[in-house]
Order: C-alpha cells, then structure tokens, then sequence
C-alpha cells in the first residue's frame, strides 16, 4: 500500500490515524447537530419578535410555499398598505433602502415560517436522536471525505454545508424531516448560494506535479458529499468493488478527485434492519451499473474505512439471530 501510494502522483500526508479518524468523524457530528439548533433557534426566534405564536406565523407566513420568486412576491404584495408605508419612511420621507429591508424582513420571515412548520411538532428528544441519526450516517459514509479534510476548521465547514443543504431543502412546501429525505438532500440538494462561505478547503492530500511542484488538494464543498465514487464491501468481507455514483443528474461523479464513500443506509421498520438508500440501490443493483476498476496506485481505493458499512453488517446480524432464536 504505502509503495503504491509512492508511485502515485497523489499522496496523503499526515495520513489520519485511528484516533483521529474517530475523533474527526465526532467533531463532524456535533457540528452538523449544533448548526442545526443554531439555525431552528434563530428562526424561531424571528417569528416570535414579528409578534406572532408559531402556529399564526405558519398560518399566515407558510401555507404552500414552493420556494418561487414569485411565491416571495405574492407574500410582499398580502402585506398590509399602511405596514410597508411606514416601513418605508424615513426621517418623514420615503425611502427605497426601507422598501428592500422591509422586503428582506417579509423573505426572511416566510422561509423561517416554511422551515419551523415542518419542526412545529417533533418533541426536542426525538428531533435530536433524528439528527443524530442522520450526522452519524453521513459520518459513517463519508468518513473518508471528512477524514481527508486538512484541519477540525474545514470538518465544521463541511457540517456547516450539509445543515445549508438540509435547510435549502426543509424551505419546500412538500419536505418533512425524514432521514431518507435529509440524506438525499445532503447529496442531491444544493446549499442556498452565499457570498461569505467559503467556497474551497484544503485537504490531506498533495499533488505532485513536475513543473509546479507539490500543491495541496482543494475540495469543493458544494462537490464533496455529491461527486464521490462508491465504495461497496465485496461478498467475501474483505475487498471493495468501486462504481460510479447514480445521482439525479446522472453519472457526473468524480472519484479521481474527491474519491469514494460507503453506501447510505436508513434504518427500516418494516423489516427491522437497515436499508440503501433509494439512488445508492440503483448504483449498486441497476443493470446499468457502472464499475471501476481496481487500482493499486489509486490512494482513494487504497484507503480502508474503519466503520463503512459495519453497523448494517451487525445490525442485520443481530436481527437474524433473534429471528431463528423465536
């Protein structure tokens, strides 16, 4: 391993240790579960000095909502005269920046409205164990991309991402806080687009490059939990066979660059053991499945996950014990 990855012309340096693939993966979860709380916080808390109870602010603010400029619009328009006027006034004189902030203030309010109606009522226990569930299953697939990150800085920012996604995606009039549904939208749903994130993060890995020289390797973190390869276990447990990643815009992944993940499982209580996700079955099962060959210079499949899918191994393990123990 460590000869192929010399001759590579990608390596992985300080490579990540067992302490810290855990530890990293940790500092993923309690990010991506403390953003999320950050963010219902705030927008409740934006409701609730519009001078409205939630359940007003929903009727009023969020009734099939579908995320539209023209939705947005009509919002503005519903206002009441006299509150836009006077929103406008400034100093007994109009004023077009007291027009857009009084616009800005309305937008604000209806996507904080969409995002709360769908959180109104989950008891705060069962909406931590849901994000829980789903930051330690993105943990767990994706545990190489996260691994990889240069420092504990870029490893929030990613969490940081996947909450804007699952936001961008909680702003639709049909979303509901389903794992499932999360999950896809972390890896199909593009953040909401903002000047102030930072766009690109360092990495472990080095470039080496003959007339350049070595150069660290940037990711996109809008491309991280969407252009990787997949990482499936072989049926002997002990390799992998690689493919190329169905998503809703076809097979556009780039596993040369941002390398391969595990398969996304979500817990299914009709037969009391995990199951793929809806994309990931069609890239692992669908005739039209497309491998990639194996690599012994490619550091991407040299890696070797230490969780990957072993929590569905057990778990389906478990479940069939206590199904021939009855």
């Amino acid at each position: 391993m460590a000869e192929a990855m010399a001759n590579s012309k990608k390596t992985i340096s300080p490579y990540p240790t067992l302490t810290e693939v855990e530890h990293t993966r940790n500092v993923f979860v309690t990010r991506f579960i403390a953003r999320f709380v950050q963010k219902h916080r705030k927008y409740t808390k934006l409701l609730q000095e519009n001078g409205a109870s939630l359940p007003e602010a929903f009727s009023n603010c969020s009734g099939n909502f579908c995320a539209t400029f023209e939705d947005e619009v009509d919002l503005i328009v519903s206002e009441k005269r006299n509150k836009i006027k006077n929103a406008c006034r400034m100093k007994g004189a109009y004023s077009l920046k007291g027009l857009f902030r009084q616009i800005y203030q309305i937008v604000r309010r209806a996507r904080a409205s969409r995002i709360e109606s769908k959180l109104l009522d989950i008891p705060n226990h069962d909406l931590m164990e849901t994000l829980r569930d789903i930051a330690s299953e993105l943990g767990f697939a994706f545990e190489y991309q996260i691994v990889m990150l240069k420092s504990e800085a870029e490893v929030r920012l990613l969490a940081d991402h996947a909450v804007s996604c699952t936001m961008n995606y909680l702003k639709q009039s049909d979303a509901s806080l389903n794992r499932c549904h999360i999950l896809e939208a972390v890896t199909d749903v593009p953040p909401k687009k903002s000047f102030s994130r930072i766009e690109k993060v360092l990495t472990r890995i080095q470039k080496k490059n003959n007339v350049k020289g070595v150069k660290t390797q940037k990711w996109r973190l809008s491309e991280i939990f969407k252009q990787p390869g997949l990482r499936v276990p072989d049926t002997d447990g002990i390799g992998y066979n690689f493919l190329r990643c169905f998503t809703t815009y076809g097979s556009l992944c780039r596993p040369d660059k941002y390398g391969f993940r595990g398969p996304l499982h979500v817990w299914d209580e009709n037969t009391s053991g995990y199951a793929l996700l809806y994309n990931d079955q069609v890239s692992c099962n669908s005739v039209h499945r497309r491998e990639i060959e194996r690599d012994i210079t490619d550091i991407h499949q040299n890696y070797q996950p230490i969780q990957l899918c072993s929590h569905v191994c057990l778990s389906n393990k478990i479940t069939k014990e206590n199904i021939e123990s009855k």
